[in-house]
């Protein structure tokens, strides 16, 4: 595709003209922010943690993966760790910083959110090991994914900090 830019206009242009006719690219804005400057928003390690918990359950309920016959004892613990995990982000997000005890509420479910991912990864290790013939590639987005919540929810759990404090 060939570079879009907006016609030559005369006279003055508002801020926001300007700005799209200098930042409109292949019909999408442009980032504005420097490269170095851009970090993860607020959210991303819930974002994370409800993609991990739709692959999680895409990759128990295959039949390639988990056959019927070892479902219910393989993978109806590894998709409620995943549920756990999330709820324990939630059930988080929902102590708001302005008392330690708050904060030290926040923190551990954040730390048990982290456990619910370690837990994933030894179903995962389990149904590897026990049903042997699934290919190694079936998990590798999941094992990905599930390194990048912790990380994520280590960071997280590192920034709670008191804000406000109660009135």
């Amino acid at each position: 595709p060939t570079l879009r830019t907006a016609p030559a206009v005369r006279g003055r242009l508002s801020f926001p003209a300007k700005r799209a006719a200098r930042f409109l690219i292949f019909g999408r804005y442009a980032m504005t922010v420097h490269e170095s400057k851009r970090n993860e928003s607020e959210l991303e390690f819930y974002d994370n943690a409800v993609e991990l918990r739709i692959a999680v359950l895409r990759l128990m309920r295959s039949p390639d993966v988990v056959p019927k016959s070892s479902r219910f004892m393989l993978a109806l613990p590894t998709a409620d760790a995943a549920r756990s995990m999330v709820n324990n982000i939630v059930r988080g997000m929902e102590f708001f910083p302005n008392s330690e005890a708050n904060v030290e509420a926040r923190k551990r479910y954040y730390t048990l959110a982290i456990a619910d991912c370690r837990i994933i990864q030894e179903d995962i290790k389990c149904m590897k090991r026990l049903l042997g013939n699934v290919r190694a590639s079936a998990f590798e987005e999941v094992t990905a994914m599930i390194a990048r919540e912790i990380d994520l929810l280590k960071r997280q759990r590192k920034n709670v900090r008191v804000r406000g404090r109660e009135q």
